[in-house]
């Protein structure tokens, strides 16, 4: 039987640092997976940053990883994941550019999956024939930007629902600011 509980399957935490904020991201493995098996997915965090290692900042930083087994809410210390170069420099970023997630989401029999990337420099504008220019919209594809493709693949063959059902992560990104680190940008407490 499905059930909802977060500590259903086991989970892979990693913190990170980006353009001066720390920040985490969660992937889940199927039922059964073991303590190693799930720790594995510190690699599949280093590819996905690895894959937009042009867009993100240069003080891009792990921090940590941490792994909760099957049912277990205590995390415990895992592997960090390799360190990404990132290509572009923080002065390069308005306030707003530092604090916009992309989400990938996707769904699975009973459950769904979603998981944030900070630090993906978006440039806020919709001129799509300046080859240095990425646009935003809102909504990135794989048709637009191939490296959204090369992402959700990792997470289709990596990262799982809470259901511990295999996920199909949609083909596509949805690049938005974060309302919580929003209200740290209009307060002066991000600059």
């Amino acid at each position: 039987m499905t059930s909802y509980s977060p500590s259903y399957t086991s989970r892979y935490r990693a913190k990170y640092r980006a353009c001066g904020i720390e920040h985490s991201i969660q992937l889940r493995k199927a039922l059964g997976a073991s303590f190693a098996t799930t720790d594995l997915l510190a690699g599949t965090v280093h590819d996905l940053f690895n894959a937009f290692a042009a867009q993100m900042p240069v003080d891009l930083e792990f921090i940590s990883g941490e792994v909760a087994e099957e049912g277990s809410d205590i995390f415990v210390p895992g592997t960090t994941p390799a360190a990404v170069t990132g290509l572009v420099a923080v002065a390069d970023y308005t306030p707003f550019q530092k604090v916009t997630h992309t989400r990938f989401a996707g769904k699975a029999p009973g459950s769904r999956a979603s998981c944030e990337l900070y630090g993906i420099w978006w440039e806020y504008s919709n001129i799509a024939s300046d080859a240095n220019t990425i646009p935003y919209d809102g909504l990135a594809t794989a048709a637009e930007w191939g490296v959204i493709g090369t992402a959700v693949a990792l997470l289709n063959t990596q990262a799982f629902a809470n259901s511990g059902q295999a996920t199909v992560w949609y083909n596509r990104a949805t690049v938005k600011v974060n309302d919580f680190w929003l209200r740290q940008v209009r307060s002066g407490g991000i600059t």
